[in-house]
């Protein structure tokens, strides 16, 4: 099979995969708060580094400084982070989680630690080594 082949059967697979990945049903983000997936990414990854500049957050998110500025907004709204002004430059502010946020991030990873349980459940012990293998291969980048 040519490449072209495993392109055509990667790009149809991928949603549904992704569906799977994060659960299709998402109500449970209701029970942890009103908030989005993305939301999720930067509350997770706030909960890694809680205390990067928003320059660092949008690059991490993979958004521009504007995207990510309204979607600070909207958590900060939430109370679920909060910009600090950094001490050595005023003109920098640090991104941290507010105790609810943390909260929430506990839940959140919860609830992924519950589904990617039962996802991995259904592979056999190769196909699981199998899959975290090509999934740090295709990590890596472009390298």
């Amino acid at each position: 099979m040519g490449i072209s082949n495993y392109v055509e059967r990667f790009e149809k697979l991928m949603p549904n995969f992704i569906k799977v990945f994060h659960s299709s049903d998402e109500s449970w983000l209701e029970e942890v708060m009103d908030v989005t997936i993305c939301q999720c990414v930067v509350l997770q990854i706030l909960s890694q580094n809680n205390n990067c500049k928003m320059s660092d957050l949008s690059e991490e998110v993979g958004v521009t400084l504007s995207n990510m500025t309204g979607m600070l907004d909207r958590l900060e709204k939430e109370d679920l982070a909060k910009r600090v002004p950094d001490p050595d430059d005023r003109r920098i502010n640090r991104i941290k989680l507010t105790t609810k946020g943390e909260n929430v991030v506990k839940k959140i990873l919860s609830r992924k630690r519950k589904n990617l349980t039962t996802i991995l459940s259904k592979l056999t012990d190769p196909e699981k080594s199998d899959l975290l293998r090509i999934m740090e291969k295709i990590s890596k980048g472009k390298d």
